[in-house]
């Protein structure tokens, strides 16, 4: 689509154009009759302000503090468009991030699924046994875990026997 000759006409208003382009637009503006028109209707709307600020002169100080107010205001556009670019920025590498993500692991089939070997039966684990003798007396004590088994072991006086903590000493 081709643009307007009109198209500039807010810039040629505001005096916004380059000298070239003001002068060719006022070129158009004289054989438009559009354009022609907008440019005298702006220039009774200017003629009035002229003529009202005439008779009420600006109040002092309001020319800076519309000024500050206008750039605060062109400051705080551009804060927005930054901040604007800038979650749009982290929602895209949020995105791209969530792509390059491993996919999650499947679990495997049940018949490759590792399984863990049955824990031992305790008993299999020590196996005591005593000799049937008369001078070990064994008392079994069961404790509060299930895979410990405290035993007692009394030993009996054997009157045939010698004791070996008894030592005979012939000497001096």
């Amino acid at each position: 689509m081709n643009p307007s000759p009109c198209d500039p006409l807010d810039n040629y208003l505001d005096r916004a154009l380059p000298d070239e382009a003001h002068a060719a637009f006022a070129d158009h503006a004289r054989q438009c009759p559009t354009c022609r028109q907008a440019v005298e209707d702006q220039g009774r709307v200017d003629d009035l302000l002229r003529r009202a600020v005439a008779r009420e002169p600006v109040p002092e100080g309001l020319t800076p503090r519309i000024a500050r107010r206008l750039r605060e205001a062109e400051r705080g556009r551009r804060l927005r468009r930054a901040a604007g670019l800038a979650a749009a920025l982290l929602a895209g590498l949020g995105l791209w991030g969530l792509g390059r993500q491993p996919p999650p692991e499947t679990p495997r089939p049940p018949e490759q699924a590792e399984t863990a070997p049955p824990a031992p039966d305790p008993r299999s684990l020590v196996d005591v046994t005593f000799e049937s003798s008369p001078s070990v007396i064994a008392l079994p004590l069961r404790t509060d875990s299930p895979n410990v088994t405290v035993i007692w072991i009394y030993p009996t006086a054997d009157v045939d026997a010698p004791d070996p903590t008894l030592v005979e000493r012939n000497g001096p």
